[in-house]
């Protein structure tokens, strides 16, 4: 979002930035919840949401603090660093014990002659 160079180009990245925070909204307190003992579930998602509202708290300071002309440009190009470092640490993620590898139903049997 930082090097757009028309209005066009900064809305278009804003949807995709949306999009994807959207999805993360959704699919992290679900992968969470999926992957912690039933003991610790509560804190879990507790310690989730703690640290969304100090993250927003965060870049909300920081915006504050780049809010001058050229400083916009920076703090909008922060969101392509936090992609790459998700992209990097999505290999490492553990697989769900709800999710089967096959997510289609199983086919019927072939009919024997």
């Amino acid at each position: 979002m930082g090097f757009a160079v028309n209005e066009a180009m900064l809305i278009a990245a804003r949807i995709i930035v949306g999009v994807g925070c959207g999805i993360s909204t959704v699919v992290v307190p679900m992968f969470l919840g999926e992957i912690s003992p039933t003991n610790y579930r509560g804190a879990i998602g507790v310690l989730l949401q703690l640290s969304v509202t100090v993250g927003i708290m965060v870049s909300q300071l920081i915006g504050l603090a780049l809010s001058y002309v050229p400083g916009w440009r920076w703090l909008v190009s922060l969101t392509f660093f936090f992609c790459i470092v998700q992209i990097v640490f999505l290999p490492f993620l553990t697989q769900t014990p709800r999710v089967s590898p096959p997510l289609l139903p199983p086919s019927p049997p072939a009919c024997s002659p």
